[in-house]
């Protein structure tokens, strides 16, 4: 919370623009908006010549002449007391142009909707100097005002509030559920559970600290609900968000998302829902831009976890009672219970299954159900965790139709339609065959059958010839990882998969790249990270972009082809043995975006650098003696207590005054050639 202060406070007492300022705090419903919002104005409503706080407009507006009455509060406050008898908006709101014509702060908190906007500022523009927060759940809001449509819009700055720390987090619940502001030993380890769940959501804390208030006998039932009943006071503070998305096709998409791709590479959840006819192109900024949905590095979505329950009590009271009556099932029991035992499922749009708990157990054959929305040919949404293979084609044969339930080792693809889709088939420890019918999945495009051991086709050329031969041409992505595949017995011819520009080769004992692999003239990702047996790549594709030798520690020699015209990135980790790569060098210093870096060995930063600091970060002001800063010299000592932790260092810089940030990560880093030698110093 002191770092939002800080970007608050700097935005209101910057003013070097001359125009009209806004900024916009969003995040998620109960995150503390309001209450950093009211803080901050505290401290320096005096600071301007006029300022109002029009708090929970959202609310206020629900009420007859809601929006009438905020007008009349914004006119007394910014009139100092004046004249406030207006008889419509569009009176209110001349009289508020009118009357916008000091230096002000204005605050509207808990803006739902443009036209609130539009109504409580006009289209004029405030005074020079002035500033605007508004603060809401949709970041993009605000710049669909009218206001933004004059010739010079006003300048916007955006400020996403996160959730509290686990410090932070750990002494607001104990204030509530304690009366102090840290508990006691014994009570430490629980109180971190509460912690972890809530994820850094303060209206949660509250909640929850509140109802474990001298209630030390009721602790442990309450701790073992968290996950599996939702707080109503927590869920109607969240739903608000969910309930302003636009599109009952959005809410369906939160939900599906909640139950089966939290943790999930964004596109792949696209193209899957896409099929599934839930996913709309905006459907997910819709989301992201309410906070009921984020996106990591790398393009993972997750969501917090007080939004997946929320998400799970929906589906819940859709029928509280009778689960085969509700769109998605996710308990065990009743997943095994519709399957086996019940009729008329005619809803049912999901299943999370976790098959690890059916590892000892033998399914019986099924009831005929009525499931017309569970057929595979519509694709349903069904997420299979550590599946046995055996198991697939058993509930495939009966959904489908199929009858294929006498068959353990395989099935038929013949029936399914797929659309440019994935088979991910890893860890399917059991499985021994696959179906050779699985050439007639024309647009399968993305193949995974990684850590199946006792796959009998990856074992020998002979056995995968017609493994090989049932390969869809249209793969674009193949992953073998941890076959326990090796050269004497590598199993396949891949020259055909003409169109595969991804291929995983990881944890296998292989000590050579294989020879077909150079024909693979589309080949643009190859990855052998973990193969330890690995000695050489020699002459690998001509179109490669990107080569992972992570953790190949035998690795000696690595060559391209000779068409290529300049060496792919190369990640690569723990290569000891290493004496040659092609094109490449040992690098003394380096040049990249305008910026020189080094790694140099020290324990120490040189005494020349003389703001210090033992912390992961700190803040600077700089001198007004030397104007514009033309640039920064950055020191980093990074000590090293394994091997594990070798790996670029990153700087972020952010200007507060702006609220720009700027974040440089270098292309290379510094490996210790000796073990003892554990300090290494970056120089930027």
């Amino acid at each position: 919370m002191e770092y939002s202060v800080r970007i608050v406070t700097s935005f209101l007492k910057d003013r070097s623009f001359q125009n009209t300022e806004f900024l916009t705090i969003w995040g998620m419903a109960g995150i503390g908006k309001t209450h950093l919002a009211n803080y901050v104005f505290q401290l320096h409503c005096l600071d301007f010549e006029r300022s109002c706080f029009l708090e929970d407009i959202e609310r206020r507006c629900t009420s007859p002449n809601g929006l009438l009455d905020l007008q009349k509060q914004l006119l007394k406050d910014i009139q100092a007391g004046g004249w406030t008898d207006i008889k419509n908006l569009n009176e209110g709101t001349l009289k508020i142009e009118e009357s916008l014509r000091k230096r002000t702060l204005l605050v509207l908190d808990g803006i739902n909707k443009v036209e609130q906007l539009d109504v409580l500022i006009g289209t004029k523009g405030l005074h020079p100097g002035s500033k605007i927060i508004v603060t809401s759940k949709n970041k993009s809001l605000t710049e669909k005002c009218k206001l933004f449509d004059k010739e010079v819009p006003p300048k916007h700055m955006k400020h996403l509030l996160e959730g509290l720390n686990d410090e932070e987090s750990l002494q607001l619940l104990s204030w509530h559920a304690f009366g102090r502001n840290e508990p006691n030993e014994g009570d430490r380890k629980k109180s971190m559970k509460v912690v972890k769940y809530c994820q850094g959501h303060p209206l949660a804390l509250k909640v929850l600290g509140s109802s474990l208030h001298n209630e030390e006998d009721t602790w442990e039932g309450i701790l073992e609900s968290l996950g599996k009943e939702t707080n109503p006071d927590i869920t109607k503070i969240l739903k608000i968000s969910f309930d302003t998305l636009p599109y009952d096709k959005d809410k369906e998409l939160f939900k599906h998302i909640a139950f089966f791709f939290v943790g999930e590479d964004r596109k792949f959840t696209e193209d899957i829902l896409k099929a599934c006819g839930v996913c709309k192109s905006t459907g997910i900024k819709s989301l992201i831009s309410r906070c009921l949905l984020t996106v990591e590095s790398s393009d993972i979505l997750m969501m917090h976890q007080l939004l997946q329950d929320m998400g799970r009590d929906m589906v819940r009271q859709e029928s509280p009672k009778k689960p085969w009556k509700r769109s998605i099932l996710w308990h065990r029991d009743e997943c095994l219970d519709v399957l086996q035992n019940r009729r008329g499922t005619t809803i049912i749009q999901g299943l999370v299954l976790d098959m690890r708990t059916f590892e000892n157990e033998t399914l019986k054959e099924p009831r005929s159900v009525d499931m017309p929305k569970f057929g595979f040919r519509s694709f349903p949404l069904l997420n299979w965790i550590h599946i046995l293979l055996s198991v697939i084609w058993w509930l495939f044969g009966w959904i489908s139709g199929m009858r294929s339930s006498s068959r353990k080792t395989k099935g038929d693809f013949e029936t399914i339609a797929l659309s440019d889709m994935l088979l991910d088939l890893s860890e399917c420890s059991k499985l021994k065959e696959l179906p050779r019918s699985m050439w007639k999945l024309k647009d399968l495009t993305q193949l995974l059958i990684d850590g199946c051991l006792n796959l009998r086709d990856l074992r020998s050329p002979r056995s995968s010839k017609p493994f090989v031969i049932s390969l869809t041409r249209s793969l674009v992505r193949l992953s073998l990882k941890h076959n326990n595949l090796c050269n004497k017995s590598f199993p396949m011819d891949l020259s055909s998969l003409s169109m595969l520009e991804e291929l995983y080769l990881d944890g296998n004992p292989i000590d050579s790249m294989p020879d077909c692999l150079r024909s693979l003239g589309r080949l643009e990702k190859l990855s052998f990270t973990d193969c330890r047996s690995l000695k050489t790549i020699l002459c690998a594709s001509s179109a490669l972009k990107t080569l992972s030798i992570y953790n190949c520690c035998s690795l000696e020699k690595v060559t391209f082809h000779p068409e290529k015209s300049a060496p792919p990135r190369i990640t690569l980790f723990d290569a000891f043995t290493m004496t040659e790569i092609q094109d490449k060098f040992k690098i003394q210093m380096l040049y990249e975006h305008g910026i020189f870096s080094t790694y140099v060995q020290g324990h120490e930063v040189p005494k020349w650098l003389t703001q210090r600091s033992s912390e992961s970060s700190f803040t600077l002001q700089s001198s007004p003696k030397n104007g514009k800063i033309r640039g920064l010299n950055v020191c980093i000592v990074h000590t090293i207590s394994s091997m594990k932790e070798v790996g670029p260092s990153r700087i972020k810089i952010k200007n507060l005054t702006t609220n720009l940030s700027w974040t440089y990560q270098p292309i290379t880093y510094f490996i210790p050639e000796d073990d003892a030698f554990q300090h290494v110093m970056k120089l930027l």
